[in-house]
């Protein structure tokens, strides 16, 4: 990570912060996803107000 920091070439092909380098490795790891489970099809968006947060429900 620390090298990719130091990279200043704005012609590069890599991510150079840290947040971009694991933005590309999450959308590359949906899209093989989205391959291997879903026909290739995006999966559907979900609005924020469905989207599970905090710990699970037991009851």
């Amino acid at each position: 990570m620390v090298a990719l920091q130091r990279i200043d070439d704005e012609d590069a092909d890599v991510p150079v912060s840290l947040s971009a380098y694991v933005e590309a490795a999450v959308l590359a790891q949906l899209r093989r996803d989205e391959r291997e489970y879903n026909n290739g099809a995006q999966f559907p968006q979900l609005r924020n107000k469905n989207l599970k947060s905090g710990p699970p429900v037991t009851k």
